[in-house]
């Protein structure tokens, strides 16, 4: 008799280093599980989103950071935190890549795991119609869909040639 054979689930790797990205990931990890409550999350996050069932790789914890010098100090705990999830690109062969905010992280991550072939998400994508217009071609290149929260971000990027889709703002939820 032939013996059954279970074909591992591919997790979803999710890469979030701000608060307010930990409660987005974990707002899109209970919408994902009432469809499909099997798959696994992994990655870079928080409480909220370890609560909603993401297994941490890495936890943000108090190293979220805005400006530049923060950024500066903290550049050691960010390198780890990105081989970390090189690492899961690497190792854990996803079936996507989600990330949320913290664009400067996201898209040299993204870059990782456009080189590997792994699709990549970006939800709430980098406010780049506001400022950093220049991040638009690395966002064309290594991000296969944008989920934006605003019409006029959908409008902005599928102008610029860059698939994106309007999604319910995950704090209508709460």
């Amino acid at each position: 008799m032939k013996e059954a054979t279970s074909k591992a689930i591919r997790p979803i790797l999710v890469s979030t280093l701000e608060l307010s990205g930990d409660e987005y990931a974990s707002w899109l990890i209970k919408q994902y599980k009432k469809k499909d409550p099997l798959t696994p999350f992994i990655g870079l996050g928080g409480d909220c989103a370890k609560k909603s069932g993401m297994t941490l790789k890495a936890h943000f914890k108090n190293n979220a950071s805005m400006a530049f010098v923060d950024t500066f100090k903290k550049r050691h705990i960010f390198k780890r935190f990105f081989h970390t999830l090189v690492d899961c690109l690497d190792n854990d062969n996803p079936q996507v890549l989600i990330l949320i905010d913290s664009s400067g992280f996201n898209l040299r991550l993204a870059k990782e795991a456009y080189l590997r072939k792994i699709p990549v998400l970006y939800l709430i994508p980098p406010k780049v119609w506001a400022w950093a217009t220049w991040r638009i071609k690395r966002i064309r290149r290594y991000c296969d869909q944008l989920a934006c929260i605003y019409d006029f971000e959908t409008v902005f990027f599928n102008q610029n040639k860059i698939t994106a889709v309007t999604v319910q703002h995950p704090r209508n939820d709460y």
